[in-house]
């Protein structure tokens, strides 16, 4: 366990990210490499990433510069992120 963002990540919520990064390939023709280069690079890849915020909100996977998303603070780490609603471009990007 991660004292920060709390457990791993389960094999069910890896394929998530990895059919999450497929559909944004296909909806923004951004090479999959690319998008989890910078998906590792800001979140280790962990679905349970807290939001930075340093003056901006920086939330999601891909940590978006000032986004509007889901904020995965401490108190809410209950499980998967977006569990009822799937993963999209949206969750990758933090919109």
């Amino acid at each position: 366990m991660r004292p920060d963002t709390g457990s791993d990540n389960s094999d069910e919520e890896i394929s998530q990210i990895w059919n999450a990064v497929q559909s944004a390939l296909s909806q923004t023709n951004v090479d999959h490499r690319f998008i989890l280069a910078i998906l590792l690079q800001e979140s280790n890849g962990c679905v349970r990433v807290r939001t930075t915020e340093n003056g901006v909100r920086n939330p999601g996977l891909m940590q978006a510069h000032d986004g509007g998303f889901a904020s995965m603070e401490t108190s809410r780490l209950r499980g998967p992120l977006l569990r009822s609603t799937g993963w999209s471009l949206t969750v990758l990007l933090g919109l």
